[in-house]
């Protein structure tokens, strides 16, 4: 036998063996690291994959001018800024096109009086990124510029103004955080600024535990647009005065302010608040002393703390209110009050033509719109008992169509110019009951139900209840229930047989179905009408709508195009506001916030690191285990050649 060939076979053996088991490791491999690649192109933040700085970058260690047009500055290290008689703002961008990168180091006043900023701005097309700037007189301060950037920088107790815009236009102050100063951001004389994505913490320098005064002010400041942006414990979180016109806030979220959510002082021009919500306010959560035409769309104000009203008008009138898709509770117009319209998409709009006033403890109770039906109980308001035009969608088409007035024929006194535009009937009225348009002969086409309350879509949540339901009929009748259409008919409650409710104090988790049937005494028509409606007992308020969300959403595409019916005299002009933004990440600058899609990252980073350490250890352990037993085996057919007598060896 020869020994050297049995042997080399032994070796072919095992590196087969070998490579076989490095096939499964190398695929494996290959395999985890397509899917960390995968990982990264989906969500690794974008702005963190670029942190070198360009090579011609100029780097800063000290308060200087930076004043060369074109040039990309680093701060490299961190600044303690010494307060002395030759104090000066710290880092001033004159030049235009500069880039400050802060590198997210620190920018710190270290004195009895700052008196200046940290960073000042007077050159165009500046950007100032990611930094961090403490106890300056003004954070980041903009003079007379144009089409500048302030993005990831966090402000922390910087006495005066967190950032600072003077006559700056055309500037974008996004995923900021500011924390501890009296005003947030302020903007003063600017125009077409976007303010988005920032978190502001209310506070001041000299009493961290004390409120912040402004959140968000807009001072002689117009056509801005402020986006999904997140404020916390600020006496007033959005402060709009002076010739302040056409501004969009969108999306805002406010928490807990110590006075209002929104505050409009004196004539602001036209403004338009979409989306979001208010909060546990202590004062009354929308406030409008002496406002232009504002317009409210699908803001929530939840948890209004005591007497306090959800929306107030000051004492001086006020020209126009339009209320779009809201619930509104506690509210108070005044004594001079101003015109007000409440519309609720799909169903019309009611536009009130005098002033209303007074006071009342649930507007949207006390003013209703829905199918086919128009209501203001005057009798819990009698301000409310204003002079309107009505606008009821979906009812054209009917022969013969009438205005009806508590289900009756309604007199030429007091209803008057109805008239049909696409599906809807527009009419005016004197004084108010409830309207709704029917046919002369009153056939069975000419009644109409109504729900209130739940609407479509609703989820209750577990602060929600008690909730009551509420049904209304345009003409006297009664009305039972079910829910998920079930046998059992339940009767709602009535003190006019037209507005029925039943009070609900608790329902389990689940998707519901509400089906009222209403019984007409004139003709015994029959009628039925259902909305869907959710319970979700794990969560609590605020609404969907009010999160980064529903309609907040960050880091999704938000586009509002909404027509406002503004009154101007007694022509009524419509104001189109088409926008298309795109909302990225969410608020506060990077540093600091914390993503839950940053989390999902790291965590499945983590997994795969692991898996592969788990891989390679027992693919090593079995190679290993390989070798000893090819090496035993190896040993052992020489044991056995070696006790083979030496005259059957060939030693040459």
């Amino acid at each position: 036998m020869n020994y050297r060939g049995e042997k080399r076979g032994l070796r072919d053996r095992f590196v087969s063996l070998k490579n076989y088991e490095y096939y499964y490791f190398f695929a494996g491999g290959f395999v985890l690291l397509f899917a960390f690649v995968l990982l990264l192109v989906l969500f690794f933040p974008a702005e963190m994959v670029l942190l070198t700085p360009p090579a011609n970058a100029v780097n800063v260690s000290g308060c200087v001018d930076l004043n060369v047009d074109n040039r990309y500055y680093v701060l490299n290290n961190s600044l303690i800024v010494r307060g002395d008689a030759n104090q000066r703002d710290c880092l001033v961008i004159s030049g235009d096109n500069i880039t400050l990168d802060g590198l997210y180091n620190e920018l710190f006043f270290n004195g009895s009086s700052p008196g200046f900023a940290g960073v000042l701005v007077t050159g165009n097309n500046a950007v100032v990124k990611d930094l961090n700037v403490s106890l300056f007189h003004q954070g980041v301060k903009i003079l007379d510029s144009i089409g500048g950037r302030v993005e990831n920088v966090n402000l922390f107790n910087n006495t005066n103004y967190g950032i600072y815009l003077s006559n700056a236009n055309s500037t974008t102050i996004d995923s900021n955080r500011v924390e501890l100063s009296i005003y947030g951001i302020f903007s003063s004389l600017g125009r077409n600024n976007i303010i988005r994505n920032n978190l502001l913490i209310g506070g001041t320098a000299a009493s961290p535990n004390s409120p912040g005064i402004y959140g968000i002010s807009f001072v002689n400041s117009s056509n801005n647009f402020a986006d999904s942006n997140e404020i916390l414990f600020h006496e007033k979180a959005v402060f709009v005065t002076g010739n302040s016109g056409g501004n969009v806030i969108n999306l805002t979220r406010i928490y807990l302010p110590v006075q209002n959510g929104y505050f409009f002082p004196d004539n602001s021009g036209s403004n338009y608040i979409f989306g979001g919500f208010v909060d546990g306010s202590s004062r009354s959560a929308i406030l409008v002393r002496s406002g232009g035409n504002l317009a409210f769309e699908n803001v929530s104000v939840i948890r209004t703390y005591g007497s306090y009203y959800d929306f107030e008008f000051g004492s001086v009138s006020s020209n126009e209110a339009h209320f779009k898709d809201m619930k509104i509770g506690r509210y108070n117009f005044g004594n001079s009050g101003g015109i007000v319209s409440f519309e609720k998409t799909g169903s019309g709009r009611i536009r009130f033509l005098q002033n209303i006033n007074g006071s009342g403890a649930n507007f949207s109770d006390d003013v209703k719109i829905g199918n086919n039906f128009a209501e203001v109980k005057s009798e819990n308001n009698r301000g409310l008992n204003k002079s309107a035009e009505i606008r009821l969608d979906g009812s054209s088409g009917l022969n013969n169509s009438i205005i009806l007035r508590n289900g009756q024929q309604c007199s030429s006194i007091i209803c008057s110019n109805l008239t049909f535009s696409g599906t809807s009937a527009v009419f005016n009225v004197s004084y108010w009951t409830n309207y709704s348009i029917g046919q002369g002969n009153q056939s069975s086409s000419s009644f109409s139900i109504a729900i209130n309350e739940p609407d479509e879509g609703d989820v209750y949540r577990n602060n929600s209840f008690p909730v009551t339901f509420e049904v209304v009929l345009n003409s006297d009748g009664r009305v039972n229930y079910t829910l998920n259409r079930g046998a059992t008919n339940t009767t709602m409650n009535s003190t006019d047989n037209r507005t029925f409710t039943k009070l609900i104090n608790s329902l389990g988790n689940g998707n519901y179905v509400f089906t009222a049937y209403a019984q007409f005494f004139a003709n015994n028509t029959l009628l039925q009408r259902s909305v869907n409606f959710s319970v979700n007992l794990s969560q609590q308020n605020p609404p969907t709508n009010a999160s980064s969300g529903s309609n907040t959403n960050t880091n999704t595409n938000n586009s509002v195009n909404n027509t406002i019916n503004q009154n101007q005299g007694t022509t009524a002009n419509n104001t189109n506001v088409n926008l298309n933004t795109t909302s990225g990440g969410t608020s506060g600058a990077k540093k600091d916030k914390v993503e839950l899609k940053d989390i999902a990252f790291w965590l499945v980073v983590s997994v795969i690191v692991i898996l592969i350490l788990i891989l390679g250890i027992v693919i090593f352990r079995k190679i290993k285990d390989r070798k000893v037993k090819d090496a035993n085996n190896l040993n052992m057919r020489r044991g056995y050649n070696f006790n083979v007598p030496r005259a059957s060896y060939n030693l040459r």
